[in-house]
């Protein structure tokens, strides 16, 4: 490909998955006169970002199978009555529905992005063949608070909950389109050497660009990305307003919400 470059394509593949079959015994079913912890839990668990900690296998034994080494944990992220897994070679997503303490997971459709790491590609595979076998759901507050999700075939996910930007900004997002150039420039303030060069794409409801504005110098951070030189990239950002920001200090936040293209410049 011309000037090395490699682009990010986002089509949507089924991945192919199995439903496990077990004898665990279905979740506690709360009292009439308990209030139902998951009614809770299905609003609150959109509030946070869940990484899991632990995991037990059907014979409630510890295990590492949903590990690889070197690898982030795997994390979990509800919204719109859909559930997110991050830290694999792809983002695998699924419907997913709470009903009393049950957690029922749809098939999941996936990325379609290469990856080197066969053993972060094999765990893809099991988390993708994992979700649709999703049994029971528990989510117990504190800090941080914990999420349990249980399988059919008895194992268990111990996952630990940190807020979401939208929690911690206390505001819904505006979705943008940043293109941010693969060199940096000067910044006007001394204490920063150089700044990012960024212009906003608008894109139709079918994904074709339909403008580009001006390229401007950002002084300021895009959480979750790592700006490299000689990379240019085109981000999907969540902007947070900031209310009553103090004059000469940023009026909005900035969260990644996807890379949707990557290109090396040589």
């Amino acid at each position: 490909m011309n000037n090395h470059s490699t682009k990010l394509l986002l089509a949507l593949s089924f991945l192919t998955v199995g439903a496990g079959c077990g004898n665990t015994p279905p979740p506690k079913e709360p009292t009439a006169s308990e209030p139902s912890a998951v009614a809770r839990e299905e609003q609150r668990v959109e509030d946070y970002e869940w990484s899991l900690v632990a995991a037990v296998d059907g014979q409630g034994k510890a295990t590492t199978a949903w590990v690889v080494p070197n690898q982030p944990a795997l994390s979990l992220h509800f919204e719109d009555q859909r559930v997110t897994v991050g830290n694999l070679c792809n983002i695998v997503s699924a419907d997913y529905s709470v009903e009393g303490n049950r957690l029922k997971i749809g098939h999941p459709v996936s990325t379609k992005k290469a990856c080197d790491d066969e053993a972060l590609m094999d765990l893809e595979q099991r988390v993708g063949q994992q979700l649709p076998t999703a049994q029971g759901i528990e989510l117990r507050g504190g800090e941080p608070p914990r999420l349990t999700i249980r399988w059919t075939d008895g194992s268990q996910w111990e996952l630990s909950g940190s807020p979401t930007a939208q929690k911690r900004f206390g505001s819904a997002p505006e979705r943008v389109f940043f293109e941010v150039a693969a060199e940096p420039v000067p910044c006007a303030q001394a204490a920063q050497p150089s700044c990012m060069n960024v212009r906003e794409i608008r894109y139709d409801d079918n994904g074709i660009k339909q403008s580009e504005g001006p390229w401007q110098t950002f002084s300021g951070n895009i959480e979750g990305f790592s700006f490299k030189p000689g990379v240019r990239n085109v981000l999907r950002l969540h902007r947070f307003t900031l209310p009553n920001s103090p004059a000469n200090t940023p009026a909005y936040a900035y969260v990644l919400d996807m890379v949707v293209e990557t290109e090396m410049v040589p």
